[in-house]
């Protein structure tokens, strides 16, 4: 317990003053269906659509030791860097009318924010490729598309 306050400390101490304004977004925006928390950290538009970037705090066990599996099988990470698993990052972009959304990147992330693995998605074919799908009401994705727009407000 003592190492993580001194990590907490440290990194207290190293963050600028000018990033603060980097927490300002950053909002809770529940819990899913699996019991996984998420947090909205940035949110606005780009040019003509819209963005937000989720992340997913691994709250429960049983999600968390399926992403590290699929971590180390899939994606041949190293297993003792899987296991570091705290976060996933989750970017994602809206048409313009906000109907439709596609993941723009996953990246996972240990608890220091180290970054683990990444998978970015662009425009190509193959299994990279953006696909937009409908915005579900009441999902993570539609939540961070209401404070995109402006819906809700912090």
């Amino acid at each position: 317990m003592r190492k993580f306050f001194a990590v907490v400390l440290v990194l207290m101490l190293a963050v600028p003053a000018f990033a603060e304004d980097a927490f300002v977004k950053q909002v809770q925006i529940g819990r899913d269906g699996s019991g996984m928390t998420w947090w909205l950290i940035d949110y606005g538009s780009d040019y003509d659509s819209y963005y937000a970037v989720a992340r997913k705090y691994y709250t429960s066990e049983a999600v968390k030791s399926d992403t590290i599996e699929k971590l180390i099988s899939r994606n041949r990470v190293p297993e003792k860097k899987a296991k570091a698993l705290y976060f996933t990052e989750y970017r994602y972009e809206y048409t313009a009318d906000g109907s439709q959304y596609a993941q723009s990147y996953v990246r996972h992330y240990d608890m220091l924010g180290k970054l683990i693995y990444k998978i970015d998605y662009d425009n190509s074919t193959g299994a990279r490729r953006k696909y937009f799908v409908k915005v579900v009401k009441n999902s993570i994705q539609s939540k961070g598309l209401a404070y995109a727009m402006g819906k809700i407000k912090k």
